[in-house]
């Protein structure tokens, strides 16, 4: 499943950015294996928890700039209309729709269910878990970071956390 789910995290993003946020990957970066928790991500992080099978969680994680710019495109305003409220509104959106996304492919059978997402601000923030898939992302508006983890059995649940 986590081959999977890591197959398909690229079209899916390029797929969110492209009819969503009206934006193009420039290029990408890939780092796939179990990797500690407790990167940063960016001043940003939107996590949003999955349960199925599979159970795990998606973070995306960006500057304030590259937030701000992708609310602009996505809410139609004028980037100096831009508030911190827009940004982490958006943030969590866009990791709800590339977590749909990424497992409506991978899992088309399953009934999945996602939770809200939860925004974290500030240096130090990471995805709370060990993550499978890392991909970096360079758009026109900046660098869009996604960490996805699926939790094993009898694992402890995920979560953003703050160091």
């Amino acid at each position: 499943m986590t081959d999977s789910i890591a197959g398909h995290l690229p079209p899916s993003c390029e797929q969110v950015l492209e009819t969503m946020f009206f934006t193009a990957i420039l290029s990408q970066e890939d780092r796939t294996g179990r990797e500690p928790s407790g990167a940063c991500l960016g001043a940003i992080t939107a996590a949003v928890e999955f349960h199925g099978p599979p159970k795990g969680i998606l973070c995306a994680g960006m500057e304030i700039e590259t937030a701000a710019a992708l609310a602009s495109s996505f809410l139609g305003l004028d980037p100096e209309a831009v508030t911190a409220a827009d940004c982490r509104q958006v943030a969590g959106e866009l990791a709800n729709m590339i977590c749909g996304s990424v497992l409506s492919r991978s899992a088309p059978q399953n009934q999945l269910r996602l939770a809200a997402p939860q925004i974290a601000e500030g240096r130090g923030v990471a995805c709370g878990r060990a993550c499978d898939t890392r991909v970096s992302f360079t758009l026109p508006e900046g660098a869009l970071n996604i960490c996805i983890g699926v939790v094993r059995a009898g694992a402890v649940s995920p979560g953003v956390v703050s160091q």
